[in-house]
């Protein structure tokens, strides 16, 4: 299988494309990161007394932090679909 030649425009749409993706790999890890954070590390370490009472109520700042994160996480999603179109035009058989 050969690949299609590839024109500025489709570099301009592999650029956005990656870009994209790092995107949502920086958002997914600042939403497990804050999930993490907000659920288990901060409950056990003021659980333990070894934060002071009140750290626990950073907890609803991390949640709320997790549920935008998760949404835009969403919202590239539904992005990506959109531009994996550019695939196609490079390889027009995805299997053989």
């Amino acid at each position: 299988m050969t690949p299609q030649t590839l024109g500025t425009g489709d570099w301009n749409s592999l650029t956005t494309l990656l870009l994209t993706l790092w995107l949502f790999a920086f958002v997914t890890i600042t939403f497990a990161i804050s999930l993490l954070l907000g659920h288990a590390v901060i409950p056990s370490l003021a659980y333990t007394r070894q934060l002071p009472r009140l750290v626990r109520f950073l907890r609803p700042i991390f949640y709320v932090v997790a549920a935008i994160a998760l949404g835009i996480d969403v919202f590239i999603v539904l992005q990506l679909g959109g531009q994996l179109g550019i695939l196609q035009n490079i390889y027009p058989r995805f299997l053989i």
